[in-house]
């Protein structure tokens, strides 16, 4: 399993796969007083277009 921000990505396919139900459920992230997301937006997209080619060719 993909760990950090693509990890709910692959954990949906993996449902997918079994035929398995999903629901959504709201979550606001809870940051404690001055602390930032550690997000870097170029990190971020390369991480999730390499996860999307990873899940796309386990899935064939």
């Amino acid at each position: 399993m993909r760990k950090r921000c693509g990890q709910p990505k692959d954990i949906l396919e993996r449902l997918n796969v079994e035929k398995m139900r999903v629901r959504d459920a709201t979550v606001r992230p809870v940051y404690n007083i001055g602390e930032k997301s550690g997000f870097k937006p170029r990190q971020v997209l390369w991480t999730i277009s390499r996860l999307l080619i990873i899940i796309f060719f386990w899935r064939l």
